[in-house]
C-alpha cells in the first residue's frame, strides 16, 4: 500500500503531499482553491532531488484533466475526482 509524506526542504519549499509506494517513483501532489494560483517553484525543488514521478495539482475549478510544461516540468492538473481516480487501480 502506498504511504503519504509531506516534504519540506531546509529553504522552506514544500510540497503538500507524497505518494511513495515500493518500487514505483514518487507521485508529487499539490493542492489549490484555484489551477490559476499555482505556482511550480516548490515542486521543482523537489524534483530537483527526486527527479522521476508524476506531478498533480488537484484544483477546485479544475472539471477536465490538463497538463501543463513549466520549462521542462510536466504537471497534471486534476479534479478531486481525478485524483481518486489514479489511487483507485
Amino acid at each position: 500500500a502506498p504511504i503519504v509524506h509531506y516534504w519540506r526542504n531546509k529553504f522552506g519549499k514544500e510540497v503538500d503531499f507524497v505518494v511513495a509506494a515500493r518500487g514505483r517513483d514518487p507521485v508529487a501532489i499539490e493542492c489549490k482553491w484555484s489551477a490559476d494560483r499555482f505556482e511550480p517553484s516548490c515542486m521543482r525543488s523537489f524534483r530537483q532531488r527526486y527527479p522521476s514521478g508524476d506531478n498533480l495539482v488537484v484544483a477546485h475549478d479544475v472539471e477536465h484533466e490538463y497538463i501543463r510544461d513549466f520549462h521542462g516540468l510536466k504537471i497534471s492538473f486534476v479534479s478531486l475526482q481525478g485524483l481518486s481516480d489514479r489511487f483507485a487501480q
